[in-house]
């Protein structure tokens, strides 16, 4: 009995003992190419310029982006915090951005990094928001 008792409590303590686990990663989104066709901002208005009767406006936009991380959402709402991170990037280019693997921008890094030290959720959109200047 004592014999089998001290078998148990040896085992026992014997047996290895969990371990925190910490995570970590990286979020990369790289962006290729872009093309605002009618030169409107955000809102739907001409960055510049005014509109043809076609609804294309005679100016060209100053375009920048800015990329949020967040929880899914069925809705998406742009005014909550980003949850996981956001990056605004400079000014990329006019209505037609071509961000190859050659271009060098020397305050734009491409891929877009985030940075994570937790566990990584189920699922997670990106949420892109154009901004024009």
């Amino acid at each position: 009995m004592w014999t089998t008792m001290l078998v148990w409590t040896a085992a026992v303590v014997l047996l290895p003992t969990p371990r925190a686990v910490n995570a970590s990663g990286v979020f990369e989104l790289r962006l290729k190419s872009f093309v605002n066709e009618f030169g409107k901002d955000s809102l739907g208005k001409c960055c510049s310029g005014s509109a043809s009767k076609t609804g294309e406006c005679s100016g060209v936009c100053k375009t920048r982006f800015r990329v949020c991380l967040k929880q899914y959402q069925v809705k998406i709402d742009t005014t909550s915090p980003c949850t996981y991170g956001d990056v605004v990037t400079p000014v990329l280019g006019e209505n037609r951005i071509n961000l190859s693997a050659n271009v060098g921008l020397p305050s734009f890094s491409n891929p877009i990094r985030f940075p994570f030290e937790f566990t990584w959720p189920v699922s997670l959109p990106t949420l892109w928001i154009t901004l024009h200047i």
